[in-house]
């Protein structure tokens, strides 16, 4: 582990339901784009042979999340929901973060 950090961690998201964000984003930008004139399934299909040819594509959305992680790296699941993950930074580095009271937009 890289000893210039003092803890090192990562959110983690469900991989369909990065996918399906990835798609909904798509189709949320102006003007027309792939996914909208696709429809999911075909965009998914083509989404997937391009993530085959470069591992990055669309800003690694479509790479396994198991790919990142460093040694003695704590992972945290965003489905479990940030509270996991600020209560530990907060106790493991001694700050007092607090997640807003409310959403700040949709994504």
């Amino acid at each position: 582990m890289d000893t210039r950090f003092d803890y090192v961690f990562m959110i983690t998201r469900d991989p369909v339901d990065r996918i399906i964000s990835e798609y909904r984003y798509q189709c949320r930008k102006p003007g027309l784009h792939r996914a909208k004139l696709m429809g999911f399934k075909l965009w998914l299909k083509y989404s997937l042979y391009r993530a085959q040819k470069f591992s990055g594509f669309r800003d690694n959305h479509f790479r396994p999340q198991s790919e990142f992680p460093i040694q003695g790296c704590e992972i945290f699941k965003l489905e479990n929901g940030l509270n996991c993950a600020i209560d530990r930074l907060n106790d493991k580095l001694g700050l007092s973060i607090e997640l807003p009271s409310s959403r700040l937009n949709i994504s």
